[in-house]
């Protein structure tokens, strides 16, 4: 699949997800497998603005000491990456072209490839102000935010939408984004009113295909090789892994292994093909994964927080990595008293050993 001058190596990107795509969480999908982990979707106003400056900042006070432009706005802290994010790729949302334009020539977003614009979230705080999947219902406003960010910015420009907000209108506005100069357009074929719930238009997904030239990624319900199958038989060139992914980043390895034809690697090799996992990886680590291929949750928690240290400070990371935490242990039976602990603990160091008892016990 090629976005733009990119050629991609995989068809598995992961979708962006607010409160989730946090730059370990990304860099993890990414060394699975996701050839683009998106950040979750950032305000274009609060760029500008440096919404938050009041706050009380969630950040290390290392990384603040050498970035403290960046402790000023709220919304810069999503921007985080790490080098292997190798294309790079961001999704922002607003409503008034001025401010998109201006949000996309910011320094702040000079080092991603990507700018994907988010017409498709469904969020009543989002929609309320004539954003996200409000704007299928303004094709005209959306056509020139798509229009002015091309024009007056040197990125690529993508955009996520939906079936339709209240009428299904997703072919007409795949075409508008493809005339507006969007270089890739990605679909969840569910109306904006429908949440997750129902099931994902196949058919509409055929449709879109069919009536633009640029790529068209599908989005929704992609959980495992058989839903992935349904997917691309509609004809889209790459799919986004969403909710799947909670705790879970290893199944871009095993989608991408499905679609490659390549015999399923075990994990314990896989980890080990490069440094990646270099500072937390133990022979007792390795030792365990041999014996439970669940164990690599652990693995996986412990790199996911290493990677998070380096920007956010502890007391922060303590409330945040609890839903992360609890996603961990997705798939693994364990008595409820240990759950309980991992989702009120107050220490990482304690979470993850409780972490690790969940999964050996």
């Amino acid at each position: 699949m090629e976005i733009g001058n990119l050629k991609l190596n995989s068809k598995i990107l992961l979708a962006p997800m607010a409160g989730v795509n946090d730059v370990g969480f990304r860099a993890l999908a990414k060394y699975y497998g996701a050839d683009i982990s998106y950040t979750e979707m950032v305000s274009a106003k609060g760029l500008i603005y440096g919404e938050g400056k009041a706050l009380t900042t969630p950040l290390n006070p290392e990384f603040v000491k050498q970035n403290p432009e960046i402790a000023k706005n709220k919304s810069s802290w999503l921007l985080f990456t790490e080098d292997i994010e190798k294309i790079k790729a961001v999704q922002i949302f607003g409503s008034d072209p001025k401010f998109m334009v201006k949000a996309c020539q910011l320094d702040l977003l000079k080092k991603f490839n990507i700018i994907d614009i988010n017409m498709g979230c469904p969020a009543p705080k989002i929609v309320k102000n004539g954003e996200g999947s409000a704007l299928m219902d303004n094709i005209d406003i959306a056509k020139q935010i798509i229009e002015r960010c091309v024009e007056e910015s040197d990125k690529i420009i993508t955009v996520k939408f939906r079936k339709g907000y209240r009428k299904n209108n997703a072919v007409e506005f795949a075409k508008m984004c493809e005339k507006a100069g969007a270089k890739a357009i990605s679909v969840h074929a569910r109306f904006a009113n429908q949440g997750y719930s129902g099931i994902v238009d196949y058919s509409l997904m055929k449709e879109i295909v069919n009536a633009v030239n640029i790529p068209v990624i599908g989005s929704g319900d992609i959980t495992d090789i058989e839903s992935l199958k349904k997917m691309l038989d509609t004809g889209v060139e790459g799919v986004m892994v969403g909710r799947a992914s909670f705790g879970n980043p290893v199944i871009f390895k095993e989608l991408n292994e499905y679609i490659n034809g390549i015999k399923k690697q075990p994990i314990e090799n896989f980890i080990l093909k490069d440094d990646f996992f270099k500072d937390v990886l133990t022979e007792n680590d390795l030792e365990n994964l041999k014996k439970n291929e669940k164990y690599i949750n652990y693995i996986n928690a412990k790199k996911h927080i290493s990677i998070l240290r380096k920007y956010y400070s502890e007391n922060f990371l303590i409330k945040y990595m609890r839903k992360h935490m609890l996603w961990y242990t997705n798939g693994i039976r364990c008595n409820s008293e240990l759950k309980q602990k991992l989702a009120t603990s107050e220490n990482l160091n304690d979470s993850l050993n409780i972490l690790k008892k969940i999964i050996i016990n």
